[in-house]
């Protein structure tokens, strides 16, 4: 069955490039031949991910959204983009996007645990960024150059930001230990195809692209035949699968910060280059630019924080034993040397005892590992009492070796009395 499932994918692969490839070159789709191969495609995908990859119900009602919508898209010459426009056919790409986002979510949910506050403060800065872009590259040309109804202008320039935002998710999921997975290695490439196919249809609609539907609309197919192939492909229950012992921060890497900057400096290279069409677009551009600073400035006041954060738990690693709560050699050593700067030019002579658990070895051989870090644990409870009461301090060494230093004592003879008592 594996090879099946594998075999399969790989073959809604190759489906997928060969009708990106033939539109291409030849100019236009074959047909309704690919809508059948869609629906076709959809039907073995869902049987696949539902019945052997035990997929969660969202995965199938995306697959079956993304189908019925693919299935609807027009072909022919782009003669009248404007006309061509409607709240149902908007509404419906904004409809698959939304599932996508929801069934993503979900596995970056499950991989990654709760999405915490540098998630949602990225997620509202890539939001507010890609709705720009879409303001600048289709919105405002259709209202002011078109005379579009706004409502419909904008339904119509949703999908553009659900696509950008759609590509940041899967970004988050490579990230969160999936960079050898098959099915997100397809899914990377459908996410990226998707975004293509989304600007081609963009400049179809504003005129900015003498072409026929059938490109974008077999970029869009072939999209969904890559979903396809992602879901059927065995390795996909994996990216769902809940990751022991991942927090949200260990998935935060450079590669994630370098693809939010890209979608936050993309809109500052748009409003430089593409002169705006009226003051209704003037003033979006003023707001959005605003919000997407502040935006911008709360999350490095974010990141500052969370830097300063994980600076204080190393510190605190590096000088408390995790066992026993007591300081580490290393901060022994430098509370021995505050000690002596401090007792220079004293008559105090700082003490320092050194001391090991007679015969730990055998604790840890006959009862074990747990027994032996309780006996540590309880031997360090006891003598930091013991330090407390001659206003000394004790660290852990290492293993079963602890050590003391007593800053009071003035002499050998006191020292020799501090450490029998």
């Amino acid at each position: 069955m594996i090879r099946a499932q594998r075999i399969t994918s790989w073959l809604f692969v190759a489906c997928a490039v060969v009708l990106v490839a033939v539109t291409s070159v030849v100019g236009s789709l074959p047909g309704s031949a690919w809508r059948v191969g869609v629906a076709v495609a959809a039907v073995v995908a869902l049987v696949f991910a539902g019945r052997v990859n035990r997929m969660p119900i969202l995965f199938l009602v995306a697959g079956t959204v993304g189908a019925a919508r693919v299935i609807t898209f027009p072909t022919g010459p782009i003669d009248d983009p404007v006309g061509a426009l409607g709240m149902t056919e908007t509404a419906a790409n904004s409809l698959t996007g939304l599932a996508l986002v929801t069934v993503l979510t979900l596995a970056l949910r499950r991989r990654r645990g709760p999405l915490d506050q540098r998630d949602l403060i990225d997620a509202l800065s890539v939001t507010i960024s890609a709705s720009l872009v879409s303001w600048i590259l289709l919105a405002s040309r259709l209202i002011a150059v078109h005379d579009v109804d706004p409502v419909v202008a904008i339904s119509a320039s949703v999908y553009l930001p659900i696509a950008i935002f759609l590509f940041t998710f899967i970004i988050d999921l490579l990230m969160a230990g999936l960079r050898s997975n098959r099915t997100m290695q397809i899914v990377t490439a459908a996410a990226g195809l998707n975004l293509v196919a989304t600007v081609v249809a963009d400049l179809g609609v504003v005129g900015l692209w003498s072409a026929r539907a059938d490109l974008s609309t077999a970029m869009f197919a072939a999209t969904f035949l890559l979903f396809a192939a992602s879901i059927t492909h065995p390795d996909a229950p994996e990216i769902v699968r809940r990751a022991s012992g991942r927090s949200p921060s260990d998935a935060y890497t450079p590669l994630r910060l370098s693809v939010t900057g890209a979608c936050l400096m993309f809109p500052g290279v748009l409003l430089a280059a593409v002169d705006p069409v009226d003051g209704v677009d003037v003033a979006v551009r003023v707001v959005a630019l605003i919000a997407l600073v502040s935006t911008v400035l709360v999350r490095l006041l974010v990141a500052v924080h969370g830097q300063q954060e994980t600076h204080d738990r190393m510190i605190e690693r590096y000088q408390t034993d995790e066992l026993t709560q007591l300081p580490t050699r290393r901060r022994f050593l430098d509370i021995v040397a505050e000690h002596l700067e401090r007792t220079w030019r004293s008559e105090f002579q700082p003490t320092v005892i050194q001391m090991n658990l007679d015969r730990f070895k055998n604790i840890n051989d006959s009862l074990g590992h747990d027994e032996a870090n309780r006996v540590l644990q309880i031997c360090g409870e006891r003598l930091q009492a013991v330090a407390e009461r001659f206003g000394s301090e004790i660290a852990r060494l290492g293993g079963d070796d602890f050590a003391l230093i007593d800053g009071n004592t003035t002499s050998l003879d006191e020292s020799m009395e501090r450490a029998e008592a």
